[in-house]
């Protein structure tokens, strides 16, 4: 783990309020926390960044439904896309994530296209390796 990302999950391990949250107790406010990147304008966005990576086992499972064509906040996918998976140091796990991110690369909607989330889908795929290529890292600390 490189020295910013233990930076970064030092993060993680402490919120403001000195409460530290496993994943499982995470684990039922993920969506809320999600909706705080829909605007990446907001204050405590790039912070809900740092929280959501430091805890990728739970949030992974809830993405796949955001980045779906019926999902209408275009820019939501971009900043899942742009800021949150690209925290990670490769492909998520979950095959049906991967599946929307080349969807939105090679076949985007209007609205993925006016939002640029399809220029995101393709440089994060430029960008990140598979599982297989690097190993996997983990926050040590949770919030």
């Amino acid at each position: 783990m490189q020295s910013d990302e233990k930076a970064d999950c030092a993060i993680c391990a402490q919120s403001s309020c000195g409460v530290a949250l496993s994943d499982n107790e995470i684990d039922t406010i993920v969506p809320e926390l999600l909706e705080w990147i829909q605007d990446m304008n907001w204050v405590v966005s790039a912070y809900m960044i740092k929280v959501l990576a430091c805890h990728r086992g739970v949030v992974e499972k809830y993405l796949p439904d955001l980045l779906r064509p019926e999902q209408k906040d275009d820019e939501w996918k971009r900043n899942i896309i742009a800021h949150l998976l690209t925290e990670w140091p490769y492909y998520p796990d979950d095959i049906r994530t991967i599946t929307e991110i080349r969807r939105i690369a090679e076949h985007p909607t209007d609205g993925e296209r006016n939002e640029l989330a399809d220029e995101a889908a393709k440089e994060y795929l430029r960008q990140h390796r598979t599982q297989t290529e690097t190993k996997q890292t983990q926050c040590p600390g949770a919030i």
